[in-house]
């Protein structure tokens, strides 16, 4: 396989691996209410508590609590739906004030923790502060070492594979000393990235559950871990360096496309978790990304690539390592720009304005970052521009170790660049400064009569546009759940607009029937329900509910 045609391959399997990872393009999840609304006192206690989110969540493993006035926690049941979080008590709730404590994972993995109090019959007079979520400096701080690992070994290895198979003359990468000393840097590197990504694994897992640093020795830890796309991602990323690896060290026909393709996979599989997965438009955050990555592999695994074949004894002749230096010149000249074009697009889909550059700790990680890249920009410009063409007209060994010297310097510097991308995985993005407002929700209910004396009722929450979650019960006329073999049959429409049925599936709740539904307008939705109350008896009801 040629080395253009392994290029192309690799980068369609880039390109469909990104594509076909699940994605949702939002922020980082933020509540947008809760129900009842915080510090709200009710007159009888509700069955099931809500919050509601800007995008989809996941439940963490800890961090979910709900505790009444005396500090005693109440045994509940907390689970998501899509953008709802819904808390149902097991027992009901007694008069006084009541607190949720809940924690939830955004899309692109950062945890997100909150709560809010509300009151049955009146508020008391002490109850407990919704707990703060404590500062995990020390798991932040592994995990900026373990991404920096990441990073470093997956990036070294792509960019030098595509300079040792693309770039480099033939008679260069021919040179045993050189071979031999890109062998075992590609060896070190995807051992690196390898590494980087194993630790990544219960870093994450902690990271979402709230634990402290030492619960990476845990087997919930690693239960919890093993369910996430954490880990698919790390086994991609260490599956494809070591193929990578091996199709470097080969010497049969192909060899360099399979490891051209391994390395491009490893690479596009750092973008399966982090930031970019919560924002859009999809195709120009992920594909900005993935140019980011691919720029900064080249400049940074051809560095290592070229301070190797400049420094190896005994040294390949003067006109293959100077040319060596005059092709990754270009081509880095080229992923400069490359880099600094996908670095500002992904900042004005994820930082959103220019404020955010000091305001926040993610826009003076990346101030430092630019800082970082400066001087090796204008390294690279007197290599290029300087040292290289007075190496080529002399062919003087003075001017071939300076250069040496200056290539170094730049991966040294590059080295920082990579620390401090590292640092800035783990920092929260500004807000949007257009947020929308804040409305506290409303339930909105329906009782719908069926036959033999049965009703049924219907709960929206929380009652306006977007999503909402939906609770269906069946009660007798003394008010008590009835048993249904079969979940009923849930759709709902718009007639105004020509909208629906849209038929929402339900799942049994211990006598609920629970299920969710996107409502894109507001007006008066019809709401059909058919209740399997026998196997020949199906009786189906209507009522309509106002949305806003």
């Amino acid at each position: 396989m040629s080395g253009r045609r392994a290029a192309r391959c690799a980068s369609a399997l880039v390109v469909l691996l990104a594509v076909l990872w699940p994605v949702t393009a939002q922020a980082h999840a933020r509540p947008i209410g809760t129900l009842p609304a915080d510090g709200q006192v009710v007159a009888t206690a509700p069955e099931v508590l809500t919050v509601s989110f800007d995008e989809p969540v996941a439940l963490a493993p800890e961090g979910n609590r709900l505790l009444a006035a005396d500090g005693s926690e109440v045994p509940a049941r907390f689970a998501v739906r899509d953008r709802l979080l819904t808390v149902t008590p097991e027992a009901p709730l007694a008069d006084g004030t009541h607190v949720v404590a809940w924690r939830v994972v955004s899309t692109d993995s950062h945890p997100v923790a909150g709560g809010f109090t509300f009151s049955v019959g009146a508020a008391s007079a002490s109850a407990p502060a919704v707990p703060v979520a404590p500062e995990q400096r020390e798991v932040r701080l592994a995990q900026a070492v373990a991404t920096t690992l990441q990073y470093a070994g997956v990036l070294g290895l792509a960019g030098l594979a595509c300079v040792a198979i693309l770039l480099a003359p033939v008679g260069l990468r021919r040179h045993p000393p050189v071979a031999l000393a890109w062998r075992r840097a590609a060896v070190a590197l995807a051992g690196l990235g390898g590494l980087g990504a194993a630790l990544g694994v219960p870093l994450a897992a902690v990271w979402e559950s709230g634990r402290p640093l030492d619960a990476v020795l845990t087997g919930a830890t690693w239960a919890t871990a093993a369910r996430s796309s954490t880990t698919l991602a790390a086994l991609i990323v260490i599956g494809a360096a070591l193929v990578a690896v091996l199709g470097l060290r080969s010497t049969r026909r192909g060899a360099d496309g399979v490891a051209l393709a391994a390395a491009a996979v490893a690479l596009s599989a750092l973008v399966l978790v982090g930031h970019t997965r919560s924002y859009g438009p999809v195709w120009v955050v992920l594909g900005a990304d993935l140019v980011h990555l691919a720029a900064a592999a080249l400049w940074w695994g051809g560095l290592v690539a070229v301070g190797l074949a400049l420094g190896v004894r005994p040294r390949a002749r003067a006109a293959l390592r100077a040319g060596l230096v005059a092709r990754f010149s270009t081509a880095a000249a080229g992923s400069v720009v490359a880099l600094v074009v996908a670095g500002v697009a992904l900042y004005w889909r994820i930082g959103h304005s220019l404020g955010g550059l000091v305001d926040s700790g993610y826009g003076r990680t990346i101030l430092l970052k630019s800082a970082l890249v400066l001087p090796v920009l204008g390294l690279a410009a007197w290599n290029r521009w300087w040292l290289l063409p007075r190496t080529v007209r002399s062919d003087e060994s003075r001017a071939l170790g300076l250069l040496t010297q200056t290539v170094r310097v730049e991966a040294l510097v590059l080295a920082c660049v990579l620390a401090a991308s590292g640092a800035l995985v783990q920092q929260t993005p500004p807000a949007r400064a257009e947020q929308p407002a804040v409305h506290p929700p409303t339930e909105r209910r329906i009782e719908l009569d069926l036959d033999d004396g049965l009703r049924a009722s219907v709960v929206l929450a929380p009652g306006r546009t977007g999503v909402n979650g939906v609770r269906v019960r069946v009660v007798d006329d003394a008010g008590a759940p009835v048993a249904l073999d079969d979940p009923p049959a849930l759709s709902f429409r718009l007639p105004d607009a020509d909208l629906g049925p849209l038929r929402r599936p339900v799942s049994d709740a211990a006598g609920t029937w629970e299920a969710t539904v996107d409502l894109a307008l507001s007006g008066t939705w019809e709401v059909a329900l058919a209740v399997p109350l026998s196997p020949f008896e199906q009786p189906v009801v209507t009522g309509r509910i106002e949305v806003r």
